[in-house]
């Protein structure tokens, strides 16, 4: 329940996905791996049905609730087993290191590419004032 809902906020509120993420990794640790499938299948479920109920974007809400959920599994399986935490820090690293070399051999030029999809985004938000505030514009968070 808990892993759905704080999924569910991660879309509208983004920092709350680490709370969903966190739990995920705690039913790893004290349930282990299959255990936490199962919960982190049935919370998909859940949210992918309630994204698609309320907010009539399901296929967003599940992905993003999978994109939190089944990394954590990993390394909560990797915590529970090694039971040393610096191996799994080390681990994310290196997931996280080969994901981004990934998006350079397989994109021509990722920055275009992230542009192009983060561009509507940032003029979404240019609109509700939120760079006025700060006092920059879209143009100088993504770069041409």
């Amino acid at each position: 329940m808990v892993i759905a809902t704080t999924a569910m906020l991660a879309v509208l509120l983004p920092p709350v996905g680490v709370l969903s993420a966190a739990a995920v990794a705690l039913v790893v640790l004290a349930n282990g791996v299959r255990e936490s499938l199962y919960v982190v299948v049935i919370a998909l479920a859940a949210v992918w049905g309630l994204g698609e109920f309320i907010m009539q974007a399901g296929v967003v809400v599940g992905i993003s609730a999978a994109i939190l959920g089944l990394p954590m599994i990993l390394l909560g399986g990797l915590q529970r087993w090694s039971q040393y935490l610096p191996w799994t820090i080390e681990a994310a690293l290196l997931i996280a290191l080969v994901v981004l070399g990934l998006q350079y051999i397989v994109i021509d030029d990722p920055v275009a590419f992230w542009s192009e999809l983060l561009l509507p985004v940032m003029e979404e938000i240019a609109k509700g004032g939120a760079f006025e505030a700060s006092g920059t514009t879209p143009d100088g968070v993504v770069a041409d």
